[in-house]
């Protein structure tokens, strides 16, 4: 992997996974299986939660070092 030190991430692409990786945890602690497929929307709803991207302040987003 030579150069490896130099790949960059995205703010907009960490975000985006934190995300997915939220929704995913969720899933599986509410029992979601591919089968009953239920939108974002209503995973949100029905846990009284919002995603994580929105907490994030959009003036600090770019500031983010990973």
């Amino acid at each position: 992997m030579h150069g490896a030190e130099m790949w960059g991430i995205r703010v907009v692409d960490m975000i985006k996974k934190l995300d997915a990786f939220h929704r995913k945890c969720m899933r599986k602690i509410r029992r979601v299986f591919w089968s009953n497929q239920i939108s974002n929307e209503k995973l949100y709803l029905r846990n009284n939660m919002v995603p994580p991207s929105s907490s994030i302040d959009a003036k600090l987003a770019p500031c983010v070092h990973l």
